[in-house]
Formats: structure tokens, sequence, C-alpha cells
């Protein structure tokens, strides 16, 4: 109900600002690729990131600015150059790419095209993850849950793969269906 209220509010009115962020990711040969564009009324940007199939590495990031309000802006794009390199499931990642461009250096708004980027990528891998090692054996929704709370890169990242919920014995179970030992670390 307060989701209906807060956007009857928004009837009838005219929009003062618009923003809106989308992310593709491909699997060429060359490894993953993910472009994510953003539009809003001010700017205009896309940025690429090209991750290694097996390092799970970034191997190119770039970006490309085509509307933006202030000449200067496109002088950020070069720092990015900085997380060639940088594992893509590094614990912390978010902090670590605010470490190495700092804030005066940087664009808020490329911070936020490289975070909406890594977290997509983060979903894409997951979803590669799933499909490759499940190989067609049927899990059920509990186990593929259980199989992310002991996945490193899963673990405590939300309330769903909190390692309280963690059942050894549905994990037991799916593990020995899908014939994986200790390591259910995702394999691209």
């Amino acid at each position: 109900a307060a989701m209906e209220e807060l956007m009857d509010l928004a009837k009838y009115q005219k929009q003062t600002f618009g923003r809106t962020y989308t992310t593709d990711v491909y699997k060429p040969k060359e490894g993953l690729v993910a472009i994510t564009r953003m539009h809003d009324s001010y700017h205009d940007m896309q940025l690429a990131i090209l991750v290694d199939k097996k390092a799970l590495t970034i191997r190119k990031i770039a970006a490309k600015m085509d509307r933006h309000p202030y000449p200067l802006c496109q002088a950020a794009v070069i720092k990015l150059q900085g997380l060639v390199g940088l594992f893509i499931f590094e614990k912390g990642i978010l902090r670590h790419v605010k470490g190495t461009i700092p804030k005066s250096e940087g664009c808020t708004h490329l911070y936020e095209l490289v975070e909406t980027t890594l977290r997509s990528l983060f979903a894409a891998v997951s979803s590669i993850y799933g499909e490759k090692n499940v190989r067609g054996i049927e899990l059920d929704l509990e186990e593929r849950r259980q199989l992310g709370i002991q996945n490193p890169v899963l673990r405590n990242s939300c309330h769903v793969f909190n390692e309280r919920g963690a059942d050894p014995s549905v994990f037991d179970a799916a593990a020995k269906k899908l014939s994986i030992k200790d390591d259910p670390q995702p394999v691209y």
C-alpha cells in the first residue's frame, strides 16, 4: 500500500528529472563484455568492460561521454585504466575502485557506471555458474540458495545468502547431486 501511495503522488505531475541505466552482458570468445549506458537530463554516457574468462579480471575498460555538462568531464575517463587487472569478485571491490580513482580526480557518474556494471557482471557470472555446473540436474530453490550461501562470492552478500541461514544437510544433498566437493566457487 505504501508503494501505491507514493506512486499516486507522482500521477499527473510533470517529470522534473529522469535517469536510466541499462547493462547488457555478452559472451564472445574473448571473455565477457559488459556495456552499461546512463542517460539522464544532462548526460549520455557508456562504459564497456572486457573480463578475462578464466581469471575474472578486467582486461580492458573504456568509456564514452556523448553528452555531459562541462568540457572537463571527459578528462576523468582516463582514470578508468587504473582498474585493469582488477578481480571482479574481489571483496570490497567498490572501495577498491574508489581508492584507485580518488573522488577529486574521477567522475561520480563514471563511478556509478562502474558500480552498475560490476553488479551486473556479478549476476551474469553467477547465472553462467548455475547453467554450467547444473548441467540440467534438477535443483530446487532452497538447494540453489544453500549452494549460494557456501559460495565465498555470494556468502553474506545479501539477506538471502546470509550464512546464518546455512543448512548443511541441504547443501550436502545439492553438492552430491552436482558431484562437487568443497569448492562451490563459480568457475567460468
